[in-house]
């Protein structure tokens, strides 16, 4: 995942859907089909020649426009620019919100957007350029303020890609990458030593 400028946050796709963040895979589905209906080209050109017929059969005069404007009869009324972005715009949104992989994706994307927009970060790393302290069972980063980042091993088994990491004194964060094959190595550490303590 390519860094995200601070203070940028990429557009919501529950947005674009008219839903909320926590919305059921019916709520994304019921939404679409809504607004597809009444975006779709074939729909939105459909809904224009209607309404041309009936200001034809009414007799309004459209300025002279001799069959060549939008809502003119026996003219074909363009598609609008906008309706066909927005449909194509809708139409991306479910793509990603019904894959429960690209959702999680845009979701971690969104919260990290946020952070980038109220946090300091003093770096950006990955979890293999933190020294690894085995006695404390952590990572560890030496923060500008003379205190460290303290990323304890445990909290990694939660982690899918990025952490923001506070400093233990200051306000200051670091963003730790942890979707590297080092995190990874490190995860089935983890996760080999929680089991064994446990059987």
């Amino acid at each position: 995942m390519a860094p995200l400028p601070l203070g940028f946050a990429p557009p919501s796709l529950y947005h674009v859907l008219g839903v909320d963040d926590d919305a059921s895979d019916e709520q994304l589905r019921a939404a679409y089909r809504r607004l597809c209906l009444r975006l779709h080209p074939d729909k939105s050109n459909a809904t224009g020649q209607a309404e041309a017929a009936v200001a034809a059969a009414r007799g309004v005069d459209h300025g002279g426009c001799e069959g060549g404007g939008t809502s003119c009869a026996g003219a074909d009324p363009p598609l609008a620019p906008e309706a066909s972005a927005r449909f194509h715009e809708v139409q991306r949104a479910y793509e990603v919100l019904r894959d429960p992989r690209l959702r999680e994706v845009h979701d971690r994307e969104r919260m990290l957007a946020a952070q980038r927009a109220v946090l300091s970060f003093q770096d950006e790393l990955d979890l293999d350029e933190m020294d690894e302290c085995k006695e404390a069972e952590s990572y560890m980063y030496d923060c500008r303020c003379g205190d460290v980042y303290v990323l304890p091993k445990r909290e990694l088994l939660a982690v899918t890609a990025n952490i923001a990491l506070p400093c233990a004194t200051c306000s200051n964060h670091i963003l730790v990458r942890c979707n590297t094959e080092a995190a990874d190595a490190a995860k089935r550490q983890q996760h080999r030593g929680g089991t064994a303590a446990h059987g």
